[in-house]
Order: structure tokens, then C-alpha cells, then sequence
């Protein structure tokens, strides 16, 4: 389904929006987790949009509800998260597709933001990139949202899990982390 659907998305979002794509995520050699930023729900789509590979998106489990929703956000490669709790199975879903050699796709801050807060960021996308031995690739979504406005794409550089400092940091290393991502979508690659 995604692969239908992604061509039909990427030719209404031609004409609805004027995407601008800055970076490059072609440098990369293996499989990752792409955290954005987060204001509409419009979010998912521009990045499927921009990326050649599916993405495999963590969303809210209100999303998997009533049946044929379920079915269907799950036909597009989205899985369920508990964001009220520490969710272990959809922590685990995450570890296992990106060894399985899919790209995730993880809202950092959890939930639709105004802008930029550190205490929004959320330790969750640290300790799947930790466990999976994968990179995390921060990218910055800036737009009105309104139609035929401007979208900014920036894709900043990856960003590799320091297992060193986590060691060292074992109560608040994590929260640091996902703090110094969140500061890279927002502010650049200078932290």
C-alpha cells in the first residue's frame, strides 16, 4: 500500500506545496531512524515524500483504534506506540525492523509541537538507535502548513548513538541525548 500510495501523495503534494529539500541523506550506508520534528499531520506525508525508501513510522496507538483503520495505517508500515507509558513491545518493534533493514520514522517529541523545547524530547528514539546499533538522522520540517505554501526540508548530519557517554550517564544520558537530536532538527548540526 505504501508504494501505491506514495507516488499519488508525492503528485498532490507538487501541487499544494512548494518543496524544498536541503541536505543530503544519500551519504548514508546502512539503514536508520529519521526523527522530525512534529506540527501536522501532514508531517508523515512530507517525509514519505521526500525519501525513496519506505518508511516505517511509529504512531500513536489511538491511530490503530476501529478496524479498518488498523488495517490500514498498519498496510502502510506504521506501528503502534503507548505514549502515556514506557512502551517495551513497541520499543522492541522498532529495534527489530531496523535489524530486519528498515527505516524508521519517529516524531521525537511525541506528540504535534509549536516549536522548539528541549523538555519536549523524548529518550525513546536514543534507546531504539542504541540497541539497534543504527544511526539517527535529524531532519527539520519548517512550514506554515497552509496550502500552497513553502516546505522546508532540512536534513541534517546523522548522528551516531555515544555508547561511551551512555555508560557514564546511566540515569540521564538518554534524556541528554534525545535533548542534543531535538537541538539539531531545530538549531543545525553546531550543538
Amino acid at each position: 500500500m505504501y508504494r501505491f500510495l506514495r507516488p499519488i501523495a508525492k503528485f498532490f503534494i507538487k501541487i499544494f506545496y512548494s518543496l524544498n529539500i536541503n541536505g543530503s541523506f544519500e551519504n548514508l550506508d546502512d539503514n536508520y531512524i529519521i526523527c522530525a520534528n512534529h506540527g501536522s499531520a501532514l508531517d508523515p506525508i512530507f517525509l514519505a515524500v521526500t525519501f525513496d525508501e519506505p518508511i516505517n513510522f511509529m504512531g500513536k496507538k489511538e491511530l490503530f483504534k476501529r478496524p479498518l483503520l488498523d488495517k490500514f495505517f498498519k498496510s502502510l508500515n506504521v506501528f503502534p506506540v503507548d505514549r502515556q507509558e514506557n512502551d517495551i513491545k513497541a520499543l522492541k518493534e522498532g529495534v527489530r525492523r531496523l535489524k530486519d533493514g528498515k527505516i524508521l520514522g519517529i516524531f521525537i517529541e511525541g506528540t504535534r509541537v509549536e516549536g522548539y523545547d528541549p523538555t519536549n524530547a523524548k529518550a525513546g528514539p536514543i534507546l531504539i538507535a542504541n540497541l539497534a546499533n543504527k544511526k539517527i538522522l535529524p531532519v527539520k520540517i519548517d512550514t506554515s502548513y497552509r496550502i500552497f505554501s513553502k516546505v522546508d526540508i532540512t536534513i541534517r548530519e546523522p548522528f551516531t548513538i555515544d555508547k561511551a557517554f551512555l555508560k557514564e550517564n546511566k540515569d540521564t544520558g538518554y534524556q541528554a541525548l534525545a535533548e542534543e537530536v531535538l537541538y539539531k532538527i531545530y538549531k543545525g548540526d553546531e550543538y
